[in-house]
């Protein structure tokens, strides 16, 4: 998921004759900008308006009405204004500047409406009112807020400031809209405790949360969620605070509840990842139809930053926005207070450098990954990505069941699995700056893509579990006399080792071996490292490995303990179709595979699934007598004692 919001490029400088002024933060900022904008709301407010010449339904923000109905016009003037791109931009250039129309590829005229909030910002303390009703000085940014009664009123303000102060004095509030899909599973018994997100799994959060919880020396970490919202009732939230500042900055300011469900699951990925001392800040800046204004999203920023908020998740952006800077200066600012800002890079398969404020240069901006190991075929990319996560199909809380769940897709998603990552790293330093925090997920991350950083994935997707035992901030390590393998798993693309550290290693020396040969030096890994990913293996050969640390030029530990597997990939091209009460199943064989595991539920996190085998030579197998309903279905390859990773979920209704 991601919000999409559309604002006019401009730099914020102060006007002239004025010098720029340090913020000082208050939080009076956001009861007076919540309170402008909440009782001026207008639930007509639109994104984008696509005419089709010769076409009397327009598309408003994805839903089709008529022309005359969207414009308040006559059917006879709609049918005349829609003959041709032509009358369009002729029909919208007599509003006086009130719309704005861009041609578009496939022969559509996208209509936008910039001064419709009737609500201006300039980018400096002022006192003339331009006409306006209504005027609020802010402290945080040194701005003015404008508020008029009319478009017309606000559009011939934005002229004569400009005319007198410059083009990038002064710009118009605009509004979000969120954008929503998911698919949708209740139950009323659940499993406690159960991982529901792979992504937790993947990122080995499960096991830090064990860990965390025979500690008694990690420090209490709120995190801002600047969204939708939460539906605290859900059991993601039983035992976890909501933090006590959280408010609404969209209506009553008590009012935290999310009627769109995008802020719930937000907020269960963090919940489900970290252990009962994390806090949840909860930030609303949606209201029900899932809008929100510039300014809202601006000053929950700043409210997070006064209320000691430890870390900050904003899944949401602005799309076509390479020159924005309007958050620019509240982003410094948290980052001079050491509070990392996790932001998601967007839904639109395409380069991030567009989106805002994913490229800011100072918040860690992340891509989606599917379960698979690639790259989600919606998630944007680009230089400016620093870290992947989990993003695609994760099950987490839901808004409309407080014990069911719901599966979302997005880099909204894998936005706060980083969130969580971060979290864990404040558990030990509160006070550790974004730059050693950023240092610590690069130093746990797995290399995804191009061997080091790359545009799909930047540094890669943090592996947390062996944070408490590794990581340079903590005062206490779990230390053994030789490395010690704690885990081997097959992985899409490689095969992923992780050990235990030994006091004063220097490096780390990886033997491996094929089955019938002898063990060999396959790599070095640093002192600071303690996993590696072995993507230069075979499919259906059997490798083992051990590992031993080298303490100075001339002296060596022993080997640890030895592990093995075979490698095996997932089974490709898996897919499913329905007929007849049944599920057809198909795939490509997977080399090595003596064994398929198919397992099928009616759960989407696959609780109460029922398990098949099949011989390793089938590459077909159906399903019958299944009553009518939502099925999910997974596959993996197996042989002997060695697992490949599980492929996509595949989900499928049985008439």
């Amino acid at each position: 998921m991601f919000f999409m919001l559309l604002f006019m490029g401009m730099t914020c400088v102060p006007l002239a004759g004025q010098a720029a002024v340090s913020p000082s933060v208050t939080q009076a900022d956001a009861d007076k900008v919540a309170d402008l904008v909440s009782d001026n709301w207008q639930n007509d407010y639109f994104e984008e308006t696509l005419v089709t010449p010769g076409s009397g339904q327009v598309e408003v923000d994805g839903k089709t009405r008529s022309f005359a109905r969207q414009f308040d016009v006559s059917p006879a003037e709609a049918s005349q204004a829609v003959q041709s791109q032509g009358t369009i931009d002729a029909y919208f250039r007599e509003s006086g500047g009130l719309y704005e129309t861009e041609r578009r590829k496939d022969g559509k005229v996208a209509v936008t409406a910039p001064f419709q909030m009737q609500r201006l910002v300039v980018l400096a303390r002022i006192n003339e009112t331009y006409g306006a009703r209504e005027i609020v000085h802010t402290q945080n940014d040194q701005d003015t807020i404008l508020q008029f009664d009319s478009q017309e009123k606000t559009r011939a303000a934005y002229e004569k400031i400009i005319a007198r102060y410059g083009e990038n004095s002064c710009y118009p509030d605009q509004y979000v809209q969120l954008f929503d899909a998911a698919s949708y599973a209740a139950s009323d018994s659940l499993k406690a405790g159960h991982p529901y997100s792979w992504g937790v799994r993947i990122m080995q959060m499960d096991k830090l949360k064990e860990q965390a919880a025979d500690r008694n020396d990690l420090a209490t970490v709120s995190v801002a969620m600047i969204d939708s919202g939460i539906n605290q009732n859900s059991f993601f939230f039983d035992g976890r605070t909501i933090h006590p500042s959280s408010r609404s900055f969209i209506s009553e300011p008590w009012d935290i509840t999310d009627s769109l469900g995008h802020g719930t699951h937000v907020a269960g990925v963090i919940a489900e990842a970290t252990p009962a001392n994390v806090q949840l800040m909860i930030l609303k800046v949606t209201n029900a139809s899932g809008k929100a204004s510039f300014l809202t999203i601006r000053e929950a920023f700043w409210y997070a930053i006064s209320h000691n908020a430890n870390v900050i998740n904003f899944s949401m952006g602005s799309s076509n926005a390479s020159d924005m800077d309007i958050l620019d200066k509240v982003i410094k600012y948290a980052i001079r207070k050491r509070i990392p800002i996790c932001v998601a890079s967007g839904n639109n398969k395409a380069n991030v450098k567009y989106t805002y404020p994913a490229n800011n240069d100072n918040v860690i901006t992340v891509s989606a990954m599917t379960a698979s190991g690639t790259l989600a075929s919606y998630s944007n990319y680009g230089e400016k990505i620093d870290f992947t996560a989990p993003g695609d199909r994760i099950i987490g809380a839901s808004k409309w069941n407080d014990n069911g769940l719901v599966m979302y897709s997005g880099t909204s998603m894998a936005s706060p699995h980083i969130a969580a990552a971060c979290s864990y790293i404040k558990m030990l330093r509160p006070s550790a700056s974004v730059n050693l925090v950023v240092d610590e997920l690069k130093r746990l991350s797995v290399d995804l893509g191009a061997k080091g950083k790359d545009k799909k994935f930047g540094y890669g997707c943090p592996v947390m579990g062996t944070l408490f035992q590794t990581n340079i901030l903590s005062k206490e390590k779990n230390y053994t006399s030789k490395p010690k393998i704690t885990s081997i798993l097959n992985m899409n693309k490689a095969v992923l080792l992780t050990w235990t550290p030994v006091r004063g290693a220097k490096q780390y020396l990886i033997y491996r071996k094929k089955a019938g040969g002898s063990y060999s030096l396959v790599k070095k890994v640093s002192a600071d490292r303690l996993l590696w990913y072995d993507k230069k293996t075979k499919s259906g050969l059997r490798y083992s490995y051990k590992i031993k640390a080298k303490l100075s030029s001339k002296k060596y530990t022993g080997y640890g303990n030895k592990a093995g597997l075979v490698r095996l990939k997932v089974p490709g091209a898996f897919r499913a179709s329905t007929a007849g009460g049944s599920i057809s199943l198909a795939w490509k064989k997977a080399k090595g595979a003596g064994v398929y595991q198919i397992q099928l539920s009616s759960y989407a996190d696959f609780r109460e699934a029922l398990t098949y085998k099949l011989s390793g030579k089938k590459t077909a197998a159906r399903i019958p007598n299944l009553a009518g309903g939502t099925y999910y279905v997974r596959i993996r390859s197996c042989k002997k004692s060695s697992w490949s990773a599980w492929s996509a979920v595949l989900e499928r209704i049985v008439p």
